[in-house]
């Protein structure tokens, strides 16, 4: 007979099969172990390669999100200086509407009177004097009429709002009030009847029309494009907004003046980098504010304005290519950040939009600035992780052999508690719950054991409670069957109900049952059924409770069940000095489709004795009641006709019997009061009346 022999012969001189184990896991450790340093050693150039790669794309993204970070706060900064001149614009729009309603009150002219201040001037238009609060100003072309007057009159009463609101907002350069009749009210009082032209229409212009109902439907403010100020302010930008009485009729549009010094400057100091720097444009990509650094980076000519004349040069045609194409997505207001190449030099671009006026904020910085500090630093990260990751793989090494000997020594203390607890666990798999694993150590081991028992026991009680669960859902479903057929052969409402409760009680142990059944009206539940000597006493007073009271009530009202765990804390229940126990309280409403023919009630004397499961076996319970209380009175209207047929049938009888008129007259009214029940019975006889033919 041939004998089998290892595949490696020299490990049968080995005895122990841990002996066995030992020696093929330092053969093959020491083996991996070489194989793995050949292959770490090729694999630390590709690495640091990746790394580099993936540590500049970090540094991009970190420049980005830096730059971002930068505009937005900048825009949010620059967009609420707008966000403030359109909330005053909004709220004197406001004022204007709010005391529209006061025209006969307020147009009497008893605090500015318009045909006492006003003056007509040599070339036919009308102004005011100097000492006035404001300025009055109406073209020669415009006749004067009482209705302007009135309405001048009340709108004056602007000077009681618009001079603080100068005083403390020192950008704002004028406030005034275009009136759809053609007048003007300006602030400060500059005596515009004096300055502007004596035919000039301010309806005709750009500030007025873009306002105006048929381009303003959305009644919002609207600003205009910027313009150099004829008083040597520098860049103005108007915003306006619709008056509205409040009837809702146009009744002219409100203007402010806005210098945007502060803004020009503030964009001018903003910095990025070394030689970064931020520039604003319009919707038409007119440059508001940029360095001169932005003027020589685009090879543009700063502007020189007219007084009184907009912005004109505008930046499209002026650069091309991926510039060219971002300064269009700044136009139409969208936001984000690019890199662009300006005279072949890489360079991060963040633009954001301020929404209040469709404005936008650029930031433009080289590259390199942004990262060079952040790649110096990666850079020496780089280096030092290659030496630590050499230093380590040595350390890894020495470790690993280490573990590896601990590993083996440790073997057998470890795979003794383990293998005998598997053998638990498969006890415990078969059912034998009783069964524990034995905590043999202080270590994890004995930490797994401890929780092992801990889980066994948790799943026999969660075994046990389901076992009782179920036996109360069985209990349940028995009583629910028992009740059903009990049901099924009842006839009476009230003995139904008796037998209902009864049964509930019996079954569950319930402090108190009872039925509720609406009467004719459907305004009051009469109990019908209750148990013990409490309810008999209610059954014989004839207690009821009104639709919507108490937690009775409330469930016929809602037509939904009502579980209250302490009825103490409930809202609206209603305590009964013949049930003093009572400590929890569940009503069902007994329903036939939407319709509610009763409520069941039951009652615990205890806190939180009723649940959810109560709830859902009454709600069983109910929707049996309701057929059986649905088939009862069913039952007793067929048995009362067929009665009344059979009287019917018996009376004819008697009557076909009798011989005479008169004794068929008193039988009809002899056997009518005995099935009727009524003490006295009368027939009377008359002649017909015939009618009269003409």
């Amino acid at each position: 007979m041939m004998k089998n022999r290892p595949s490696l012969p020299f490990l049968s001189n080995i005895a122990s099969l841990r002996s066995k184990l030992l020696f093929s896991f330092l053969v093959i450790a020491g083996f991996a172990i070489l194989v793995s340093g050949y292959f770490f050693y090729n694999r630390t150039q590709q690495t640091q390669n990746f790394l580099q790669s993936e540590l500049q794309r970090n540094v991009r993204q970190q420049s980005s999100q830096q730059l971002k970070s930068t505009i937005n706060t900048e825009a949010q900064v620059f967009d609420q200086f707008f966000t403030n001149s359109t909330s005053i614009l909004t709220r004197l729009s406001s004022y204007q509407t709010a005391i529209s309603s006061q025209q006969a009150v307020l147009g009497d002219g008893e605090y500015w009177n318009a045909q006492e201040k006003l003056i007509t001037f040599p070339d036919g238009q009308v102004g005011n004097a100097a000492t006035d609060t404001a300025s009055i100003f109406i073209p020669n072309t415009i006749a004067v009429t009482d209705a302007m007057l009135a309405e001048m009159n009340l709108n004056i009463y602007l000077d009681f709002a618009v001079p603080s609101i100068l005083k403390n907002t020192p950008d704002i350069a004028s406030i005034y009030f275009i009136s759809e009749q053609g007048y003007t009210i300006y602030y400060p009082n500059i005596e515009l009847a004096k300055i502007a032209p004596p035919n000039f229409d301010p309806r005709t212009q750009p500030y007025y029309r873009s306002a105006q109902p048929d381009q303003n439907p959305e009644k919002k403010p609207v600003w205009g494009e910027p313009y150099q100020d004829t008083a040597g302010a520098g860049l103005i930008v108007t915003g306006s907004m619709p008056v509205y009485d409040e009837s809702g009729k146009f009744r002219g549009v409100l203007g402010i003046d806005v210098q945007l010094e502060k803004i020009t400057q503030a964009v001018e100091k903003i910095r990025a980098g070394k030689t970064g720097f931020a520039f604003l444009i319009d919707r038409y990509a007119h440059p508001i504010a940029m360095p001169q650094i932005g003027y020589d980076l685009f090879d543009l000519v700063r502007e020189a304005i007219p007084p009184g004349e907009p912005l004109r040069q505008t930046m499209f045609g002026q650069v091309s290519g991926d510039f060219s194409n971002l300064l269009l997505e700044m136009t139409i207001g969208k936001t984000g950040v690019s890199t662009i190449s300006i005279k072949g030099t890489p360079y991060y671009m963040a633009y954001t939009s301020l929404p209040t006026t469709g404005y936008s904020l650029a930031i433009i910085v080289p590259t390199v600035e942004l990262d060079e500090p952040f790649l110096a630093a990666q850079n020496r990260l780089v280096t030092k992780t290659q030496t630590t990751l050499q230093f380590s793989m040595v350390v890894a090494l020495g470790i690993f052999f280490v573990a590896a000997v601990i590993s083996l020594i440790l073997g057998q203390s470890i795979a003794g508690p383990l293998v005998r607890l598997t053998e638990t666990a498969r006890q415990i798999q078969t059912g034998n719950f009783q069964v524990r694993a034995e905590v043999e150590t202080n270590d994890e081991i004995g930490t797994l054991a401890s929780v092992f028992n801990n889980m066994t026991e948790q799943i026999q009680r969660s075994f046990v409670e389901l076992e009782h669960r179920v036996a109360e859902r069985t209990k349940a479903l028995q009583i629910s069957l028992e009740v059903s057929r009990q049901l099924s052969v009842v006839t009476s409402p009230r003995q139904l109900a008796t037998n209902v409760v009864e049964q509930l009680q019996s079954a569950f142990g319930y402090y108190h049952a009872h039925i509720y059944f609406f009467d004719e009206k459907e305004e009051n539940l009469v109990m019908a059924g209750g148990t013990g000597e409490a309810g008999a006493v209610m059954l014989a007073a004839g207690h009821s409770i009104p639709r919507g009271r108490g937690l009775v009530g409330r469930a016929a009202e809602t037509k939904a069940p009502v579980l209250v765990s302490d009825v103490t804390q409930a809202i609206g229940w209603l305590p009964n000095p013949l049930l003093p126990q009572t400590q929890s309280e569940a009503a069902v409403p007994i329903m036939s489709g939407e319709k509610v023919l009763g409520v069941l009630d039951v009652q615990q004397n205890r806190v939180n004795g009723l649940t959810e499961d109560d709830v859902i076996l009454l709600q069983s319970i109910a929707s049996q009641v309701a057929i059986s209380l649905q088939n009862a009175r069913a039952y007793e209207q067929s048995a009362t006709q067929a009665e009344m047929e059979a009287a019917v049938n018996y009376i004819s009888q008697r009557i076909q019997r009798a011989g005479t008129v008169e004794e068929t007259l008193q039988t009809a009214i002899r056997e009518l009061s005995q099935v009727l029940g009524a003490k006295r019975a009368g027939i009377k006889i008359g002649a017909p009346q015939t009618e009269r033919q003409n």
